[in-house]
This record gives structure tokens, C-alpha cells and sequence, in this order.
């Protein structure tokens, strides 16, 4: 999909969301997961 919006000219912001709060009961769980988003994101991202 990156790719994709890429192809169409599109440079603007990537929102993560993480909308189940099963897993990040605390700020901690929640840090950690924006740091996964971020680390499967970055090979993708130009």
C-alpha cells in the first residue's frame, strides 16, 4: 500500500493506530509496539 500511494505522488504523514488495547495495557506495552510498527515500516518506506 506504500508503495501504491508512493506511485501516486503521495509524500504526506503514516498514522499507526492501535486501536486494542489488549495489547498495550500500559504505556510501556504501547511504546513497545509503535517501536515493532516502526521497525516492520522502515524497510518499506522510501
Amino acid at each position: 500500500m506504500v508503495t501504491r500511494l508512493e506511485d501516486h505522488g503521495y509524500d504526506g504523514p503514516l498514522s499507526i493506530e492501535l486501536e486494542d488495547q489488549r495489547f498495550w495495557a500500559t504505556p510501556d506495552e504501547k511504546k513497545e509496539r509503535l517501536i515493532r510498527a516502526r521497525e516492520y515500516l522502515e524497510p518499506i518506506l522510501r
